[in-house]
């Protein structure tokens, strides 16, 4: 699920294809989000989501319920990389 912020306004959008996707898709969907947007919350299944989260940062572990933040140096979506982000915070729910 993609949730994009414009101004104040939250919108989301559930993309279907999305739900068990790898890492390549969800990264190839973020790259196409609006260069208007600059603040992006994807909220998606393991192994997908989790090997995305490990390709753009240094995660020792991403168990089930993680949360991870990353700062990119871009200006638009499409440029988004490894080499250009960096992790920012993991949020790792307790056993």
């Amino acid at each position: 699920m993609l949730f994009k912020k414009i101004g104040a306004r939250i919108s989301s959008h559930f993309d279907r294809q999305l739900y068990l996707a790898d890492s390549a898709k969800i990264l190839a969907d973020i790259r196409t989000m609006d260069a208007s947007i600059d603040q992006l919350l994807v909220v998606g299944h393991n192994p997908g989501i989790a090997d995305l989260a490990l390709a753009l940062g240094d995660i020792k572990n991403y168990a089930p319920g993680t949360l991870a933040t990353f700062k990119a140096d871009c200006k638009i979506w499409s440029e988004l990389s490894p080499a250009n982000v960096t992790l920012d915070k993991v949020f790792v729910p307790e056993a």
